[in-house]
């Protein structure tokens, strides 16, 4: 939902897709647990003067069930009567009030360094800060002190 704003309800019906089943007027009657999740997207401003709304990767590798920011409800418990026209004209009210929080950022250690670089290249594209990130393996020899010399 593009512009969608807090407090504002979205109506999931019978003609939104779904999968494994693709419409809940499919759904066979029964007790379910439901929970709704929101993938949040960002407005990109290309440097090539294109405009893409994407997922940003935060971190987590594009897993938009942990991706810090996204907005998850509590799982509730519901039964779909056998009357199809009774519950798909009943609403039922799921309000996303969890949030997926950051990711802890990783501590240095003796062998490991974690490094995040911004890329000018990459930000002056994607038209908002872009970094690059690396994990480095720190040998041995190089973390011992005082440093030996080179023969």
């Amino acid at each position: 939902m593009d512009g969608w704003q807090s407090g504002q309800p979205a109506i999931v019906d019978a003609t939104a897709s779904g999968y494994p089943i693709r419409s809940l007027k499919d759904v066979p009657a029964g007790w379910y647990y439901v929970q709704a999740v929101l993938n949040k997207y960002e407005t990109f401003h290309r440097g090539d003067g294109k405009t893409v709304k994407l997922h940003m990767d935060q971190g987590e590798g594009q897993l938009w069930n942990i991706s810090p920011g996204n907005l998850y409800s509590k799982p509730r418990k519901i039964f779909f009567p056998s009357d199809k026209k009774e519950w798909l004209s009943t609403p039922i009210s799921i309000a996303l009030t969890e949030t997926i929080p950051p990711i802890a950022t990783p501590a240095d250690t003796k062998y490991i360094r974690h490094i995040r670089i911004q890329s000018a290249a990459l930000t002056k594209f994607w038209g908002r800060p872009m970094f690059l990130s690396a994990i480095v393996l720190v040998p041995e020899a190089s973390t011992s002190t005082p440093q030996r010399a080179s023969r």
